[in-house]
């Protein structure tokens, strides 16, 4: 304000003039950068557009009862939008005239005498519940998450997921894209041109009718509490995890989840069923590429080297990030216990050199079991070590250990009660069961000192490898001597091929004279016969 006293040059007044035409003209919008500026704005009646200036995040924001437009103007909101007005209003507008708005939240929308309009530069990662809006006309021109509705409704645009809970008649208008369209109740009526809708998934027992009363082809939903059981097939779950992750990031690639055991699955599944979930956060910085994809490569290792303590506490988005790190996490975590398993072993000075074991493909439990084995004091297991090393070069390798330690009988016994539970882990490691005695054999085999390549066995039954491995000797010259000439082709390698050539070629009884180098070779002519 001018004082009383001074004198308002023609200058100054044409100034003021200016600044308050354009303050006249202004009066209806206003630049935000704060959540306090947020929320003085959203509380003045006398405003109908806000601009954020920058990103925001607020707490318990007033409910938008008013004809009001939010312009992200590409920025971020962090917190939770509630649209309520059953007056005459002709649209409300969540928009951003810059690229990157994004709500980090959720979005309620009940507005029954006006029509809604998503901006094609918005992105909702929460939960979107449509309860009511104008002649029940939803228009999403951006990206939405979760989308919920409790009535009959028409959906426009691109939308990754719509949940119907109530029986409702829905409506998609064409040209629009809906990912995933989740019923959980009967008696739903869907008009959808085709292609406007790619799954539609059903709870057990729910049936989805077009509008001329013909059954819609739909997929099975996995309910959250589905019990473990023989008829949980792997892939439904699969499914229903991929539909449910790509709500919550669109640039996620399907996931494969081959190795993962189900119940995993089920517990993942589960978690990501929890309607207060916004895990934008969790994807940012997994496209490490940037080619505006994140395969599941980019995804195991983005979660498996996030921090343990990424998502604290009892929250929808810990638990889900708990479980994947449990999923993604366990080469992490493999490594970690494959480590103190080395260190331990060498710690107890066996031989002069034990060497580093990697225990490729062994269940990340049972090497945990073996690893609190090897963690009491005074642990004596020179025996078991000493006996393994059998070409007595003081250095125990990994073949020589695991078929050592995977043909002894199960009731060995190894020293004192500490010791016989590391021998019991180990044979749970490297004992019985078809891929261990694959690999023992080929050890056996190795040691002899052959060049041979690793024999698949291919559809050979398990009892006849069985008796195989109990037949062959860790050490024999004579049997060296005979599989030597199964180089065929003498170029200094043997090949299954050759091997099985070989021993279709030999008669038992014209063998040397040693009964169990003949039952060898009788085993063998019984696998390759």
């Amino acid at each position: 304000m001018f004082g009383v006293e001074q004198v308002l040059t023609r200058g100054e007044f044409a100034i003021f003039l200016h600044k308050l035409s354009t303050l006249h003209m202004q009066k209806n919008q206003l630049s935000v950068a704060s959540e306090a500026e947020l929320k003085a704005a959203l509380s003045n009646d006398e405003i109908d557009k806000i601009v954020f200036t920058k990103n925001i995040t607020a707490k318990m924001l007033p409910v938008l009862d008013r004809d009001i437009k939010i312009d992200l103007n590409g920025k971020v909101l962090t917190g939770n939008l509630v649209y309520k007005n059953h007056s005459d209003a002709e649209t409300f507008q969540l928009i951003s005239t810059a690229t990157g708005g994004v709500l980090q939240g959720n979005l309620t929308v009940d507005v029954p005498r006006s029509d809604f309009v998503i901006g094609e530069n918005v992105k909702v990662t929460g939960k979107t519940t449509i309860i009511n809006v104008k002649e029940n006309t939803f228009y999403n021109n951006g990206i939405l998450s979760a989308v919920n509705t409790t009535g009959n409704v028409k959906l426009s645009g691109n939308l990754n997921s719509v949940t119907i809970n109530q029986t409702a008649k829905v409506t998609v208008l064409d040209q629009s894209d809906i990912a995933n369209l989740v019923l959980t109740i009967n008696d739903v009526v869907l008009n959808a041109p085709i292609g406007t809708v790619k799954n539609v998934q059903v709870a057990e027992g729910i049936i989805v009718k077009d509008s001329l009363g013909k059954a819609v082809k739909t997929i099975p939903l996995i309910p959250v509490d589905t019990p473990l059981n023989e008829e949980t097939t792997p892939s439904a779950v699969v499914e229903s995890i991929n539909s449910k992750l790509k709500v919550h990031e669109p640039k996620l690639e399907k996931l494969v989840l081959k190795t993962i055991k189900i119940e995993e699955l089920i517990e993942l599944d589960r978690v990501l069923s929890n309607e207060e979930l916004s895990l934008g956060v969790l994807f940012k910085g997994a496209d490490y590429d940037r080619n505006s994809k994140v395969s599941e490569s980019e995804f195991a290792a983005y979660i498996g080297n996030l921090p343990s303590n990424t998502f604290t506490g009892d929250s929808a988005n810990a638990k889900v990030f708990n479980v994947l790190q449990s999923i993604y996490g366990n080469k992490e975590k493999m490594d970690s216990v494959v480590k103190e398993i080395n260190v331990s072993i060498q710690k107890l000075d066996l031989v002069t050199s034990v060497a580093y074991f990697n225990w490729d493909d062994v269940p990340l439990q049972k090497l945990i079991v073996l690893n609190e084995t090897l963690k009491p004091s005074g642990l004596k297991l020179s025996e078991l070590f000493a006996a393994a090393d059998h070409d007595k070069n003081k250095k125990v390798d990994a073949g020589e250990f695991s078929a050592y330690v995977g043909s002894l009988p199960p009731n060995t016994i190894i020293g004192g009660p500490a010791e016989m539970k590391v021998f019991k882990a180990l044979q749970d490691i490297l004992g019985d069961g078809l891929e261990n005695t694959i690999y023992t054999i080929n050890a056996k085999f190795n040691i002899q000192g052959l060049n041979m390549d690793t024999l698949l066995f291919n559809k050979v039954p398990y009892e006849k490898l069985r008796d195989l491995n109990e037949l062959l000797p860790f050490r024999s010259t004579n049997l060296k001597t005979l599989l030597t000439d199964a180089d065929l082709d003498k170029s200094g390698e043997i090949s299954e091929v050759e091997f099985a050539s070989f021993i279709r070629g030999l008669t038992p009884d014209k063998t040397l004279s040693d009964s169990v180098e003949v039952k060898i070779i009788r085993a063998l002519r019984e696998i390759y016969k």
